[in-house]
Formats: structure tokens, sequence, C-alpha cells
């Protein structure tokens, strides 16, 4: 394989996915209590714009795959961050929601655009470290969020709502365009020739398999946990008796585990089984999330939020390389692209909307954590079931 350009993929890469991954983790998060304020809507309408938002990246996310092996990274990439920033600017002009439920489509079609085409560039680029690099992008991808949101709260705070989120519209734009020049897959001989062809299995073979749907549902009930506490964390701690800044203090705790373990679980999935990251870190999760309504101190509501951000963190790196590791890289961006439809779809249905809903019926959140701690439970027992697909050796890496 070509290694010319790879390390300036990979930062290209990743400086995309973490502009994206401050909105869906941050920002979103801070506007929530503002658009329950400003629209004077349940908690159940705001976490349906999650929800939408989240649908309609699985729907084009295998789409988008497709797109990426066609027309290449760069140009996939560059679109889904010009309509990130024209989602911010939908976001800013919505007089009722809507107008912000059809921004949220938008957002989460950009998504789609930027995720899984960005990690399967990289992934194609480094096939002998792919933990490495899954770990380094998923952590710009869980990080951001924690570092940008006090400076999303300072522009909210100094420039007000509609002017904050047009100066964060251009920064994404302007940002997301200069980095995405740097991402683009490998080429044969480093030209403009055809993609490098690799080893690996069918799209058919590989959703045919048993440990696909495996997988397909523990990145489905894992991933809907942690996105479905995201809309939910600031009122959920003002309920709990903390101020609306030590929710975003906790916010940030949620989001630094989120993406610190990424780094930290990356480069051993070179090396190790990657079910053993799930299983016991799940159960931890699991059991925090129970707790979380009946906790009343800050240290022990940030322990917890850390526990439940670090299962995120890991099963969205660990579950990209083990597709590696188990279908190869001949069809990974559609293979990706499917997989991390059952995030989308899960979270757009059990997620954020039915938490809001659950929360809104019974008075509290008791309802809402308690049943994402079972989505991490079952999870992390489909870990220890999980088993490597025993298919023809023609269909795998060499």
């Amino acid at each position: 394989m070509v290694t010319t350009g790879r390390k300036q993929a990979l930062i290209g890469a990743s400086a995309v996915v973490w502009v994206y991954g401050s909105l869906i983790f941050g920002l979103l998060g801070i506007l929530s209590p503002i658009w329950l304020e400003m629209f004077q809507i349940t908690k159940a309408s705001v976490g349906l714009l999650m929800t939408i938002a989240l649908f309609s990246m699985g729907a084009f996310n295998y789409k988008a795959g497709r797109l990426a092996d066609e027309r290449g990274t760069r140009f996939t990439i560059s679109i889904g961050m010009v309509l990130a920033a024209a989602a911010l600017v939908g976001f800013s002009l919505a007089s009722n929601v809507y107008m912000l439920y059809g921004s949220g489509i938008i957002l989460g079609i950009s998504g789609s655009l930027v995720y899984g085409p960005g990690l399967t560039c990289v992934q194609k680029w480094w096939p002998e470290k792919s933990g490495l690099v899954s770990g380094v992008y998923n952590l710009c991808f869980g990080l951001s969020a924690a570092l940008m949101i006090p400076l999303y709260r300072f522009f909210l705070g100094g420039s007000g709502y509609r002017a904050a989120l047009w100066i964060i519209s251009g920064i994404v734009l302007a940002f997301g365009l200069a980095a995405s020049i740097f991402a683009d897959s490998p080429k044969r001989g480093g030209g403009l020739g055809e993609t490098v062809k690799l080893p690996g299995y069918t799209v058919g073979q590989a959703t045919a398999d048993r440990s696909f749907k495996m997988l397909w549902l523990i990145w489905g009930l894992a991933g809907t946990a942690g996105i479905g506490l995201v809309m939910h964390i600031i009122p959920l701690m003002e309920v709990n008796g903390f101020t609306a800044e030590q929710g975003s203090k906790l916010l940030i705790f949620f989001n630094v585990f989120n993406g610190v373990i990424r780094i930290v679980v990356g480069p051993m999935l070179d090396k190790a089984d990657g079910r053993l990251f799930m299983c016991i870190p799940f159960l931890l999760g699991g059991t925090a999330c129970c707790m979380l309504t009946l906790i009343r101190s800050f240290a022990l509501a940030a322990l917890c939020l850390c526990l439940i951000g670090m299962t995120t963190g890991i099963v969205f790196t660990v579950t990209p390389v083990m597709l590696r590791k188990y279908f190869g890289l001949r069809n990974f961006g559609a293979i990706f692209g499917l997989i991390f439809t059952s995030y989308c779809f899960f979270s757009a249905l059990f997620g954020p909307f039915l938490g809001g809903f659950a929360s809104d019926m019974s008075g509290s959140y008791t309802i809402t954590t308690i049943y994402f701690g079972l989505f991490l439970i079952i999870a992390a027992v489909l870990a220890v079931l999980l088993k490597r697909p025993e298919a023809d050796k023609t269909h795998q890496e060499r």
C-alpha cells in the first residue's frame, strides 16, 4: 500500500470529525435547555430533535459509504461539513420546533457523510495499525465536545443565541473544509488512478454472518444509552439539585471519558480481543446509569457519567476494528455504513425522544436511566456470546 500522505489523511479526517463530534455531543446538549424555554416544549420534543438527526444519519449511512467509495472521501466529507454549517444556520433562524426538526435532518445527513467515510479512510491507510488509528480518530470525535463546550457557552453568553450559532457555523464551515482537503483514501501508485483493491468479505457475505448481526445489536444498544443521555444530562442534573452550570460541567466529564478511553483502548485492539473491552465496562456503565437519579453528590455524579461516557467511547472504537478484523477492508465503507445504522436507528427509536417521553409521563428520569442502563447490561451479555465468523479463508485478509 502506498504510504505517501497517510499522516495527512489521519490528521485531516480526525480534525473534521473533531468539529462534528463537538456539535452532536456538546452543542446540542447546551442548546436543549435553551430550546425548552425558548419554544415552551416538552423534554420529549427536544429529544425528538436528536431522534430525527440520528434517523436521517442512519438512513444515509450506506449511501454515504458508497459515495465515498465512488467519489472519494475528500468530496464526501466536504459536502458533509457544508450541510453541518447549514444546519446551524437553520437552528438560528428557527421560529418553531418544526424548523428545528428540519435542521436536525440536515445535521444527521451531514454526520453520515463525515463520520463513516473518515473512519474508512484512516482504516485503509493504516491496516496494520487499525486499532491505533481508530483510537486517535474516535478520540477526536468523543473528546472534542469536552473541550469545545466552554467555547460554545462563551459564544452563547457573549453574542446571544442567533449570533453565536452564526459564528459557530462559520467556524465549522471554514475549519471543516480546510481539514477535508487532506482526508482522502489511498490510490494505487499514489496518483489519480484506481483505488487500491483490498481483500475481505462482500457486503452480502458480511451481513449474512451471525457475528455481523451480533455487532449490529451491541452497537445499537450500547450507543443508544450514551447518546440517549447526552440531550438530558443537564436537565436531569437540575432535577437532582445541581445548577445548570454544574450540569454543563458534568456533561464535560461524560465527554472527557467518552474521548480519552478511545485512545487508551485503540492501540490495544491491534493485539487484543475487542470483546474483552466491552463486557466489564458495559456492566459498570449500566449499573451507574441505573443509579444516576439517586445521586446528589457532584463527585459521585461525575463518576457515574465518566463510566457511562466510557461505554460510548468503547463501542465507537472497538466495533470498527472488529469489523475490519472479521470482514476485511475490501468493502469496509459499505459494511461499516450498514453496521452504523444500528446506532442511528436504535437511538432514533429508543434514545433521546423515548427518554424524554418517559420523563414527561412519569415526572422523573428514573425510568429513563434504568432502561438505558439495561441496554448496556444486555450489550455486555451479547459481547460475551460474540464469536469470530467461521468463513472461507479466501474471503479474509491475508
